[in-house]
Parts: C-alpha cells; sequence; structure tokens
C-alpha cells in the first residue's frame, strides 16, 4: 500500500524584459506500507523515500531573441529508510534499519543561438544526478526486487545541435540533430534475476554517446508530424571487475548488455 506525494513550486523574477530568474522545488515522497493478507509477517519494513530537488537559474534573451543562455544550479536531497533481512534463511529473521542519505550539487548550461531566421545552434552542458525511483530502490512487491543500497546515478553530460525550419506558404519544413555524450558514474540499469524476477544495480563507469534527428511537417495551424530517431551507444568504461579489485574487466569498451540501442517515435 503506497501513499505518495508530488509537488512542484516555481517562481519567477524578472529583472528586465530580456532577463529573469527562477527559483523551482521539487518533492517527491513515497512511504509504503507493507502486509500479507493470509499469513502473518513478523515484521513489515514500512519503507519510506523522500527526494528534494532545489533549483536556481539565470535566464537571458538577447540581441533581438536571437541568444537564448541559461545558467543554473540545482541542490539534491535523498533519504531512504529500510528494513533488511539479514537472513532469509533463518528461522527466527533478525531485521537491520538501512538509513540512507544522499546530498549533492549540480550545475550546468545552455545556449542557443539564431544564426538566420530559419537556423539555430544550441549547446549545453550539465554536471547532473539522476535519483532512483521507488520502484528501482524499493522493488514492486513481486517482480522487481528491493535494491537497498541502489546509489543515485551521477554523470556529466553534452550536447550539441541544430535546428532548421522552413515556411513555404502554407506548409512548414523542419530538421533538428543532436550529438549526445553522457560519463555515467553508478549508472543504473536492470538486471535479470532468476526465471521472473529482476532487480536494479549501480554499473561503476558507463559512457553513452549517440546522435538523434526530428523531421517535421505541418500544414497551416491544424496539421503537423514528427517522426524522431535516436542511436546510441552505452559502453561499459570498467577498468576491473569486481571494483576495487585488480582483476581486469574483459568487458571494457562493449555495449552495456540488455541497453536499447535504437530508438524511434513519430506523432
Amino acid at each position: 500500500d503506497d501513499n505518495s506525494l508530488q509537488t512542484n513550486t516555481t517562481f519567477k523574477y524578472d529583472l528586465s524584459e530580456q532577463q529573469y530568474l527562477v527559483f523551482n522545488h521539487a518533492l517527491v515522497g513515497l512511504k509504503r506500507k507493507e502486509g500479507e493478507e493470509y499469513r502473518t509477517i513478523e515484521k513489515p519494513g514500512s519503507p519510506t523515500l523522500t527526494k528534494n530537488i532545489l533549483g536556481f537559474s539565470y535566464n537571458l534573451a538577447a540581441f533581438d531573441r536571437k541568444l537564448s543562455f541559461i545558467a543554473f544550479a540545482k541542490k539534491y536531497f535523498m533519504d531512504s529508510r529500510m528494513l533488511v533481512v539479514d537472513d532469509d534463511y533463518a528461522d527466527v529473521k533478525t531485521y537491520t534499519v538501512l538509513n540512507n542519505s544522499f546530498d549533492k550539487s549540480g550545475y550546468g548550461a545552455a545556449l542557443g543561438y539564431f544564426v538566420t531566421s530559419e537556423i539555430q545552434l544550441k549547446a549545453s552542458y550539465e554536471h547532473a544526478f539522476r535519483l532512483p525511483t521507488a520502484e528501482e530502490m524499493l522493488g514492486d512487491g513481486l517482480l522487481v526486487l528491493p535494491t537497498p543500497g541502489l546509489k543515485p546515478e551521477s554523470s556529466d553530460n553534452f550536447n550539441a545541435g541544430f535546428a532548421l525550419k522552413k515556411i513555404y506558404g502554407k506548409h512548414s519544413l523542419g530538421f533538428q540533430g543532436n550529438f549526445i555524450y553522457r560519463n555515467a558514474k553508478d549508472y543504473i540499469r536492470i538486471t535479470q534475476q532468476g526465471a521472473a524476477q529482476s532487480q536494479f544495480e549501480n554499473l561503476a563507469d558507463v559512457r553513452v554517446t549517440g546522435i538523434d534527428g526530428t523531421i517535421h511537417y505541418g500544414y497551416m495551424n491544424w496539421l503537423t508530424f514528427e517522426i524522431n530517431a535516436t542511436h546510441q551507444k552505452t559502453i561499459d568504461t570498467r577498468n576491473f571487475v569486481p571494483v576495487g579489485t585488480n582483476i581486469p574487466n574483459a568487458l571494457k569498451g562493449a555495449q552495456i548488455a540488455n541497453d536499447p540501442i535504437f530508438y524511434g517515435n513519430a506523432n
């Protein structure tokens, strides 16, 4: 029985017609009540997970809005509490209360510039963290096992690309292309556990590179069509496995198993 709360609060302050500041707070809280309808559980876990993200940004639109720039900083907080069974096979089970807390800062900037009225160049960089979801850390009670020690994923992300849009009378055509680069630590991925269950885990070092593109068509104000495709490689860059040993990683440089390489969508 999950009780969850999500809130998002934003304040915006205009410095001038070209500049403004934004403060944002996002809260995600979850408390799970574990019980068993048909038998007595010795000690239900009742885990909790709380995530707070504070964001602050400076936004600029200059040169008749040809140039757009944003610089931002984020503060990530996460607290979790879980009850972990010490020995699943013991006749009398004992438990350990596991409390995890996380407090890190992220930052980044993004820049866009219209070279002409039809062509925009853009680039961004971010040092970011991805906090685990409730299902990733606590499981779903059936097919996904809990991972009490799951760490937030950190990454340095760089994107660069361009956008082109042209108007031909009642018709509009557009194209966007982007280059993607991510250097991730404690990468969160799902793995198989037995025949029917799975569990999330951290991979110490992963590099993601890729490209994506979007084609757009529009007719006046009542029809738009877009198709998008992304091709990316998720590469294992760990030097040693297990981490902390001197055993060379035989799969260094290889694509991570069961991570999709090609994505596509249309609307």
